[in-house]
């Protein structure tokens, strides 16, 4: 673990000149190498700066850049992610800055306004200090309003615990899944939330909550994506939904998490190539973003009509897709907004589907961070598909000797990251396509076709992954010589 290199991963490319323009304006005397360091650093040749300086000079300036960095990344996380939680912290400042002035009056104020915004994220530790902060200065309220905010302390000191407890559940499952991607066992999804709740004493009221279903259903959501087969994944929890549908519990309150659960639903039934099932949850997904002002309409479009245009497209039904695509991407800035880069990749895979390598091109273009930027971002199955995605691009485009630079590069991380032994089919196709780029004419010899067909280990085909299939597709098509789109769609179809 190096925390200087960790911190410059997070940095864009224009996080990085930012940061040196932040060092030269807090280096107040020549000399310092702090902006030198930062620079080697990048160029991963900060061995020299330290042969030059001396162990211990080094250490001491590779510990004031470390601080520096902590700053500078503390200010842009500000900057850029102004998410409602800093509002509330600055409020319950603001509020405390108020008490100790003597400015009562206003300073409950602000605290009432901290509180309805930490109750519609449901935020119990943000209004725990709320409500400590209100005790202390409470002693002048009249009796009824004290009491109510000691009731609502001890309501929230309630809630506050049994999150605690509803996260001990999520973090149990989460090794649990950890171990079967390590040592490849099943568990049982219901008998081991059951075993959980029963120990941590969670009721099913608190267990099967829109939120804590949402949990649930991340945690199915990554045991797919980290297996990459969607069939074997669980969905008992799926008849508690419409059980709360509608109850006390379908309240503005637990709004957000009701549209993400449906989403993830959706997801759910797309990578299980159930596409009837997923725009069944994408039309109830919907249903809910229109609900209270359609409060949540704009956060969540992308990732609906994105998974909308996915499933028509697979469906055979391009067109559509493609027009809700490029709808969505042209009415959407690309500002912080980390949904719009499905919606570009899914774009760039209908254009690819259809032929269209120019344009799929000119899609890649506007994806311009760096690998780790996008794997911290988006995860490591997206930049998976993403880089798999340019590799075959850039082999369509005759671009054969960037493509295998390219394809060493992934199989280097993939090795790293040990992907390459939990799934052996990877490293199969990337060795079938790094010898198409070497040598395109032996994809038609019947040599290569019956080597491909007799090594790679495809499961039953209604488990097989849609992304997975969507690569193969491609390869067939060459070994066919057929239209790509065609061939895909026959093998995505259910079964």
């Amino acid at each position: 673990m190096d925390v200087t290199i960790d911190l410059i991963s997070l940095l864009s490319e224009s996080d990085r000149l930012g940061f040196v323009d932040y060092l030269k304006s807090r280096n107040k005397r020549p000399g310092i190498r702090n902006i030198d360091l930062f620079k080697k650093l990048l160029a991963q040749k900060e061995h020299k700066l330290k042969e030059e300086l001396g162990s211990n000079a080094y250490n001491v300036l590779k510990k004031r850049l470390t601080d520096n960095l902590l700053d500078y990344v503390s200010i842009k996380t500000v900057e850029q992610e102004a998410t409602q939680e800093i509002t509330i912290i600055r409020m319950l400042l603001i509020a405390r800055k108020l008490f100790a002035h003597q400015k009562k009056k206003s300073a409950f104020y602000v605290l009432k306004k901290a509180e309805r915004l930490a109750e519609t994220i449901n935020h119990y530790s943000l209004l725990n200090e709320i409500y400590q902060t209100a005790i202390e200065s409470s002693y002048g309220l009249e009796d009824e309003e004290h009491d109510a905010f000691i009731l609502k302390f001890e309501e929230n000191r309630n809630e506050l615990v049994e999150q605690g407890k509803l996260n001990l559940v999520y973090s149990t499952v989460r090794r649990a899944y950890a171990k079967v991607e390590k040592e490849g066992e099943q568990i049982d999804l219901q008998a081991l939330l059951n075993e959980t709740y029963s120990r941590f004493n969670i009721s099913n009221e608190r267990g099967y909550n829109f939120k804590s279903l949402f949990q649930i259903a991340q945690l199915a959501d990554l045991f797919g994506a980290t297996n990459r087969n969607y069939y074997l994944v669980d969905t008992f929890f799926e008849d508690k939904i419409s059980e709360l549908a509608g109850g006390q519990l379908d309240s503005e309150k637990y709004l957000i998490y009701h549209i993400d659960l449906l989403y993830l639903m959706a997801n759910i039934y797309f990578r299980k190539r159930n596409f009837k099932k997923s725009l069944f949850y994408l039309d109830k997904m919907r249903a809910q973003m229109l609900r209270f002002d359609k409060r949540f309409y704009k956060k969540k479009k992308a990732r609906l009509v994105t998974l909308r245009a996915l499933n028509l497209n697979y469906q055979g039904d391009f067109g559509s897709a493609e027009k809700l695509l490029d709808v969505l991407i042209e009415g959407e800035s690309m500002t912080d907004n980390s949904n719009l880069f499905n919606s570009l990749i899914a774009r760039m895979m209908v254009h690819f589907q259809q032929n269209q390598m120019k344009e799929a091109k000119s899609i890649l273009s506007q994806l311009t961070k760096s690998d780790s930027w996008y794997e911290k971002r988006m995860g490591h199955e997206w930049l998976l598909y993403k880089n798999f995605a340019e590799i075959l691009l850039h082999v369509e485009l005759n671009n054969l000797d960037y493509a295998d630079s390219r394809l060493v590069s992934l199989k280097r991380k993939l090795a790293a990251s040990k992907t390459l032994t939990s799934d052996n089919r990877i490293n199969v196709f990337l060795k079938w396509i790094e010898k198409y780029t070497k040598d395109p004419s032996i994809v038609e010899t019947e040599k290569f076709k019956m080597h491909v067909e007799g090594s790679i280990e495809w499961r039953p085909r209604e488990q097989e992954d849609i992304f997975m299939i969507s690569f193969y597709a491609w390869l067939k098509s060459k070994m066919e010589k057929r239209d790509i789109y065609k061939v895909t769609l026959e093998l995505v179809s259910p079964v």
